[in-house]
């Protein structure tokens, strides 16, 4: 049987190891999913700790650096989880459902807006049996992936891109100026 792939990126610095507290909570998956973790290649703690997480947990991980494409590194991943904001309005755009663990305010109030539509899910780090029934559930249940697939699907065709476009320039740029 084909391993689900599921992606995993936490931002630029996961000061907080929710990174490798992920790969704990699906640990029980091990035998049924590969993962893809996207990790900031200057975050060398973050890194030392995941790997020494994945060797003594015996999964199947990839860890790639940020410098790289993120889409074309989760083009074929079932699931991707994140750290929200605007990662979440590009997981709908590359048609990927995805779980958000928001690591601040400003990212909650983006992905919000995409949990009230039924696009993807913000859960806590801290809700661990949550975390790992939602990625259970949709990954090995075809008939609910798709139908979770169908709402990106139907959302994004629906869209005139050019207002959310804008929304995204100007929050990068209210980044860019802090």
């Amino acid at each position: 049987l084909k391993k689900k792939i599921v992606g995993i990126s936490m931002g630029g610095h996961d000061k907080n190891n929710k990174t490798k507290k992920i790969i704990k909570i699906l640990k029980k998956l091990k035998n049924s999913i590969a993962i893809k973790v996207l990790i900031n290649s200057a975050d060398s703690r973050a890194f030392q700790k995941i790997s020494m997480e994945i060797k003594k947990l015996k999964m199947d991980v990839k860890i790639y650096s940020m410098n790289k494409s993120t889409w074309a590194i989760f083009s074929n991943c079932s699931m991707v989880i994140l750290s929200g904001g605007i990662s979440a309005y590009e997981s709908i755009f590359a048609g990927i459902p995805s779980l958000n663990i928001i690591n601040s305010s400003s990212k909650k109030k983006l992905t919000t807006y995409l949990e009230k539509k039924k696009l993807t899910k913000i859960l806590s780090i801290n809700k661990k049996k949550e975390i790992f029934n939602f990625i259970n559930y949709y990954i090995f249940n075809n008939k609910e992936l798709i139908k979770y697939k169908n709402r990106i699907d139907n959302f994004t065709d629906r869209l005139d891109f050019n207002p959310y476009l804008n929304l995204i320039e100007s929050i990068k740029k209210a980044y860019k100026n802090k």
